[in-house]
């Protein structure tokens, strides 16, 4: 007797990936001619609701993405007859590349904050990923920071995770 589980059905118009269906949720990815514009998630992960849409910006090239913005909420305990109250956050993502003639990822900054009715809206933590690079262009090391934000300002990191990569062949990756 075998036993098979779907992990996830993918959707295509063409070429493009235009929807991802897992037992969790639901993915939809919307373009702009050939580039990702939005991308929508809706979906129950452990009790919690989670809804968000991300929008991509840009370079004048149409080649690079230098801001991700997201929308998200969050439901704790959907499935309760009293579920929890609905959460809010938005996040800013900037994104940079190491010279301006390489799409090389340098830094992706994210600084999010919760949404709370009646109260100026501010950015509260941020994280950032640092990527350092080998000779054939492989992503080596990723180096992620984590903190608060002040003022609009990411402050100093209060941790700091390091992941590292070296397992490749010797063709870019």
């Amino acid at each position: 007797e075998t036993s098979v589980d779907t992990l996830a059905q993918y959707q295509y118009n063409g070429r493009k990936l235009v929807g991802v269906i897992t037992p969790e949720g639901v993915t939809t990815i919307v373009y702009s001619g050939e580039l990702i514009n939005k991308i929508s998630y809706v979906g129950i992960e452990s009790g919690t609701e989670i809804k968000y849409t991300q929008l991509f910006t840009y370079d004048q090239t149409g080649k690079k993405i230098v801001t991700i913005t997201e929308n998200r909420t969050e439901q704790d305990n959907i499935l309760n007859t009293t579920p929890d109250p609905i959460e809010t956050f938005k996040t800013i993502y900037n994104v940079t590349y190491a010279g301006s003639s390489t799409n090389k990822l340098e830094t992706v900054i994210g600084m999010t904050g919760q949404v709370i009715p009646l109260t100026t809206f501010a950015y509260t933590s941020y994280e950032k990923a640092t990527f350092t690079y080998d000779a054939n262009s492989n992503v080596s090391k990723v180096v992620k920071d984590y903190g608060g934000v002040v003022g609009g300002v990411p402050g100093a990191s209060v941790q700091e995770d390091t992941y590292t990569f070296s397992n490749y062949d010797q063709m870019k990756n």
